[in-house]
């Protein structure tokens, strides 16, 4: 079961990947990766959706989330 999707970014020398954007819809985040890969904020990096896989992954990502 996922509990949702996260949108990561690695730039190209670095080796870890960062959550940048994290949603509940598969579809939503693959157009947020579709336009950052398009008009990047972020110069020379590398999109990745990864789903969130645990209940405690889940509420640590949520916690601070405004809506």
């Amino acid at each position: 079961m996922d509990y949702g999707y996260k949108l990561c970014y690695k730039k190209k020398p670095r080796s870890k990947w960062k959550v940048y954007f994290v949603t509940n819809t598969y579809h939503s985040a693959e157009w947020h990766k579709i336009k950052y890969e398009t008009c990047s904020p972020i110069k020379n990096a590398t999109w990745i959706i990864l789903p969130i896989r645990t209940r405690k992954e889940f509420m640590r990502r949520w916690k601070g989330c405004p809506f």
